[in-house]
C-alpha cells in the first residue's frame, strides 16, 4: 500500500444527509488510509465555489455520492440547469475519479425539504440517471441502512471491495506476466485510471491543498459541529510480522484452495463472502479430533489474522473482532492479542483488553512464538501505561526487552530482533521519565539510540531504519 491516502470526495445535499455525512466523516477519521474531502473543509476562498469543487472532485480518487430528492443549489450560468451535486457527478465521469453512488429509496421522498415542483422534477431526472449509470447499494434503496453508523459501515465495505477488486486484477495480471503468459483480457492495466491505482501503487497525483485544508479545519472547528470520532487506534512500533500492505494478504487467501473460488472473478469479489467463508472454516477447524486440534486452531488463527489485516484498513471494529477470534483460536498468539487489545482500548473496551491479557500465558506463548510473546508483553505495558500503573508497565516492558535481548544475541543475523530491542528500550525510558528517574531513562534511551544508529549505518538505504533513527 502506498503511503498516499485515498481521497474520497463526499458529495451530497446537506438537508437530507447530515447524519449520514457525519457518520461517514467520523468513521474515516479513525483510519490512516483515507482522507474525506467535503465542502465543510473549504473555508474562506478567493476562488468561486464551483471552480473549487471542480478542482477537488478531479483531484479525488473516489466521488462518494449520496443522492436524494432535494435538488439543492443550482449555480447560475449553467445552461443545463444542473445542481452542484449533479455537476460533481459529471466532473467525476469526465475525469478519472471513480464514482460510488448511494440513492435514497422512493419511500423517503416525503422527508425531503419543500422545494418548487420544477426543481423536484429535475432532481427526479438526475436520480434516474444515477440509477441507470451505476450499480448502487440496493440496501439503501430498500431502506435497510437507516441507521447512520450502519450506513457508514456499508460505504466503507463498498470502498473496500473497489480496492480489493483492483488489487486482485493487478495481481493476476502480474502473475500472468511472470509466468510468460499474456494477461487475460479482463485484467485491468495498471495505468487505466489514476484514481484507485494511484492510491494502491503510489502514482503521482496533482498537488492540491486538500490535506492542509482538512487538517486546518479539524483544528479550528468548534465542538458540536461534528460528532467526535472514536479515539484513534494506538500505533505500535512497526513489526516485521505486520504486513506493510494488503496485497500479499489477498494473494495468500487467493492461493488457498479453500478460498480460491472467491477470487476467480475479480469483478465479483465481495469481502463479506470472504469473511463468512473464513469464519465458517474456522468453526469447522476447531471441531476436529483432539490430536489435530492444536495445528488446526493455529491455522484458523492465521486466517483470522489475515482477515483482520484486510478489514483493518476500512473498519477498526471488524479488525478488533477478527484479531479477537485469532487470539481465541490460538491463545499463544501474542501478536494477535496485542492487536486485539489495542483496538479494544481504542473503542473504550479497556476491561476486555485487561481480561485478555490476564488469560495470556507468556511461558506457553514464548514456547510457541517468541515474537508474539514479545508483542504481547509490549501491548500489556502500553495498556498499563494508559491506566497509570507504571510499575506493571515497567515489568511488562522489561519482559519484552529480555525476550528481544536474548533472541538478538542468539540470532545476530535477524536484525528485526535488534529493532525490537531498540523499541523496548524506548518504552522503558518513557516509564522512567514518568517516574522522574532521569539518569536511568537517559541510559535506556541511549541504549535504544545506539541500536538504531547501528542499523541505519549498516543499511543506509533502509527507510525503516532511518525513520527509527
Amino acid at each position: 500500500m502506498s503511503s498516499r491516502r485515498m481521497t474520497v470526495f463526499l458529495s451530497s445535499t446537506e438537508a437530507e444527509f447530515e447524519p449520514f455525512r457525519d457518520a461517514i466523516i467520523a468513521h474515516m477519521a479513525t483510519l490512516d488510509h483515507f482522507l474525506c474531502d467535503h465542502m465543510r473543509n473549504f473555508g474562506s476562498r478567493d476562488s468561486g465555489a464551483v471552480a473549487l469543487c471542480h478542482e477537488r472532485v478531479r483531484g479525488a480518487d473516489v466521488l462518494l455520492g449520496l443522492t436524494g430528492f432535494y435538488r439543492g443549489w443550482e449555480p447560475p450560468g449553467d445552461n443545463r440547469q444542473r445542481s452542484i451535486t449533479e455537476m460533481e457527478y459529471d466532473w467525476a465521469a469526465d475525469g478519472d475519479t471513480s464514482r460510488l453512488m448511494f440513492v435514497l429509496p422512493d419511500d423517503k421522498a416525503m422527508a425531503a425539504p419543500a422545494q418548487p415542483p420544477e426543481l423536484a422534477a429535475r432532481q427526479k431526472v438526475f436520480r434516474s440517471r444515477v440509477l441507470a449509470d451505476n450499480t448502487v447499494d440496493q440496501r439503501i434503496l430498500r431502506g435497510d441502512l437507516a441507521d447512520p453508523a450502519n450506513f457508514a459501515a456499508a460505504v466503507m465495505t463498498a470502498l473496500a471491495n473497489i480496492t480489493y477488486r483492483e488489487l486482485i486484477k493487478a495481481t493476476q495480471a502480474s502473475a500472468s506476466v511472470l509466468a510468460g503468459q499474456r494477461p487475460p483480457a479482463t485484467a485491468a492495466p495498471l495505468a487505466q485510471k489514476r484514481s484507485i491505482f494511484g492510491w494502491l501503487f503510489g502514482s503521482p497525483t496533482a498537488a492540491t491543498g486538500r490535506e492542509r485544508d482538512i487538517a486546518a479545519y479539524q483544528k479550528t472547528r468548534t465542538p458540536g459541529q461534528l460528532p467526535p470520532p472514536p479515539a484513534p487506534v494506538a500505533k505500535p512500533v512497526p513489526s516485521p510480522d505486520a504486513p506493510a500492505d494488503i496485497a500479499p494478504t489477498l494473494a495468500a487467501f487467493a492461493a488457498d484452495p479453500a478460498y480460491a473460488a472467491l477470487f476467480a472473478d475479480p469483478a465479483a469479489f465481495d469481502i463479506a463472502k470472504l469473511e463468512a467463508a473464513v469464519v465458517a472454516r474456522g468453526d469447522e477447524r476447531q471441531r476436529v479430533a483432539n490430536d489435530q486440534l492444536q495445528s488446526e486452531r493455529r491455522a484458523a488463527a492465521s486466517d483470522y489474522s489475515r482477515l483482520a489485516e484486510l478489514t483493518g484498513f476500512f473498519d477498526i471494529e471488524k479488525a478488533r473482532r477478527y484479531w479477537g477470534l485469532a487470539y481465541a483460536a490460538d491463545p499463544t498468539d501474542g501478536f494477535a492479542l496485542h492487536q486485539y487489545a489495542e483496538r479494544c482500548v481504542a473503542s473504550g473496551r479497556t476491561a476486555e483488553a485487561e481480561a485478555a491479557f490476564a488469560r495470556f500465558d507468556p511461558v506457553a506463548a514464548a514456547a510457541a512464538n517468541l515474537r508474539g510473546a514479545y508483542w504481547a508483553q509490549l501491548g500489556y505495558g502500553d495498556l498499563c501505561c494508559s491506566q497509570g500503573d507504571l510499575t506493571l508497565a515497567s515489568q511488562a516492558f522489561v519482559g519484552a526487552r529480555d525476550i528481544a535481548n536474548r533472541e538478538a544475541k542468539a540470532n545476530p543475523s535477524d536484525l528485526s530482533w535488534q529493532r525490537d530491542l531498540s523499541g523496548s528500550h524506548d518504552r522503558i525510558g518513557d516509564v522512567l521519565v514518568a517516574q522522574a528517574n532521569l539518569p536511568d531513562a537517559l541510559k535506556a534511551f541511549n541504549d535504544g539510540l545506539a541500536i538504531a544508529q547501528r542499523l541505519a549505518t549498516a543499511d543506509p538505504g533502509n527507510a525503516g531504519w532511518q525513520r527509527d533513527l
